[in-house]
């Protein structure tokens, strides 16, 4: 049960949020940029800083007047959480896609089915041109950009703010996991990948809960993010885009994806095996 207090915080979390769009907005309309590439990149740049990072570490500071660093467990943390969150990550390439898989290929109104179709479409073409660039310099920024600076500005937005309003609830948190997971694959606005997402999302809540610091969910999240930009420059061309567009095939074996399964499991209860839930 959802109390007055939690209303008023995902309220004032927005509210730092369609600020952070305003501001982003204003100093876009006054930079001089020049092709459509460049504009795509500080756009995105903007977007990572000014409407997901600086409104959750903002909105935590005002609300409860402490460090949001020390408070999101930012100061610290122990590396075999990290080397256990990365190679679970690792491992679980295989499950995922199948998980990518299902998602695709399940029952859905044909009106859904084809406005998902319409929207993956644009998110491809979107991408496509974001990742445009060439030389080392713009893969190293690209890296930068898509892996690390979006892992670090969601999973404290999501993973840090909205778990921390969620704590004001009765929910336990395993339900705090799933809600956040879910609200994390709705705003990615991809039908036909929301239970790959939706998992990814409340996994990363997980993470959370049991290393008690954000830089492993950041960890994992820049993995997933590097691992699809990896995929996505080995499948450039028609064929590629083609295969990105219709996921309906799996591209591990199921002994692979079987062995992915069990050796994800088998991690995830080293990762909670002293954390009480």
């Amino acid at each position: 049960m959802q109390n007055r207090s939690f209303w008023k915080e995902i309220w004032l979390l927005l509210i730092c949020i369609f600020i952070g769009i305003g501001i982003m907005t204003t100093v876009l309309s006054f930079l001089p940029i020049g092709s459509d590439v460049v504009r795509m990149h500080v756009t995105q740049w903007l977007q990572t800083i000014l409407v997901m990072l600086v409104p959750a570490l903002f909105w935590y500071r005002m609300r409860f007047g402490k460090n949001p660093f020390r408070t999101f467990c930012l100061m610290t943390c122990r590396w075999k959480h990290l080397l256990l969150t990365l190679v679970l990550m690792v491992v679980s390439v295989p499950a995922m896609d199948m998980l990518t898989v299902f998602n695709y290929t399940m029952s859905m109104p044909e009106a859904l089915r084809t406005l998902a179709m319409q929207m993956r479409t644009e998110n491809i073409a979107a991408v496509s041109k974001l990742l445009s660039v060439g030389g080392i310099g713009g893969m190293v920024e690209l890296v930068m950009l898509m892996a690390v600076a979006t892992a670090i500005a969601e999973e404290t937005l999501f993973r840090g703010a909205l778990v921390k309003c969620f704590e004001l609830t009765r929910l336990n948190r395993h339900w705090t996991a799933i809600l956040v997971g879910m609200i994390f694959s709705i705003v990615h606005f991809d039908p036909l990948g929301f239970i790959p997402r939706w998992v990814l999302g409340t996994l990363f809540c997980y993470i959370l809960f049991w290393t008690g610091t954000l830089w492993a969910p950041i960890l994992a999240h820049a993995t997933n993010n590097a691992v699809a930009l990896a995929q996505y420059e080995m499948s450039a061309g028609e064929a590629g885009v083609e295969n990105l567009l219709n996921q309906s095939k799996l591209t591990f074996s199921w002994p692979v994806i079987v062995a992915s399964v069990v050796m994800s499991a088998i991690i995830i209860l080293l990762m909670c095996r002293n954390k009480k839930l």
